[in-house]
């Protein structure tokens, strides 16, 4: 009897175990993508480029020209929204009226995507390692800068954002127009908006 009882208990626990680990892998499936973090993520080196490849930093001379097979990038886990530079957005668009027309409907976007890059953001894209927090740096990789993404704006096919690539106390803000043609994002056009 006792026996009997002892085998019932081990066979109901192997059955609460396995029910556990199906609703485990079930909420596993259940995790949501975050579009905004997977469009960063998809579309990383459209935005930011490669050149910093071949000159093993974002600002760098003309002379600079060695090539690394990685590269540390200090990458801004969030994008904001941030007010002095949609002011300085609105005068390019006044001076570029043809790219207001073209991007009209995301222009006039009311919200901005704010993303937050959270744990499932890769480590590396291409040659470019990434770190949030200083602490968390690999010293023995060249460090090629930091690179922030800003007001940043999608409505279906089109794509407006601010990209600033920065070492040190130098730095450049791009505004970046991203088109979806034939499912692959590309860079329509990227201007100079400041330079420090």
């Amino acid at each position: 009897m006792i026996k009997k009882h002892i085998y019932l208990t081990t066979f109901c626990c192997l059955l609460l175990v396995i029910s556990c680990k199906k609703e485990i892998i079930i909420e596993k499936q259940k995790i949501k993508v975050n579009p905004g973090q997977k469009f960063i993520e998809d579309n990383f080196l459209t935005i930011v480029d490669t050149i910093a490849y071949s000159r093993g930093a974002f600002i760098t001379t003309p002379n600079d020209s060695i090539s690394y097979t990685k590269l540390s990038v200090k990458l801004f886990q969030r994008t904001y929204y941030l007010k002095g530079l949609e002011e300085s957005t609105i005068v390019y668009f006044e001076k570029n009226k043809d790219l207001g027309i073209v991007f009209k409907d995301v222009i006039n976007k009311r919200s901005y995507s704010i993303v937050t890059l959270d744990s499932n953001f890769p480590k590396s894209i291409g040659k470019y390692y990434f770190f949030f927090n200083e602490n968390e740096q690999d010293k023995t990789m060249k460090y090629a800068g930091r690179i922030d993404i800003e007001n940043f704006k999608i409505y279906k096919n089109k794509a407006v954002l601010l990209l600033s690539k920065s070492v040190g106390k130098y730095g450049t803000t791009f505004i970046v127009f991203l088109i979806k043609e034939n499912g692959k994002w590309r860079v329509y056009k990227r201007d100079v908006l400041l330079m420090s």
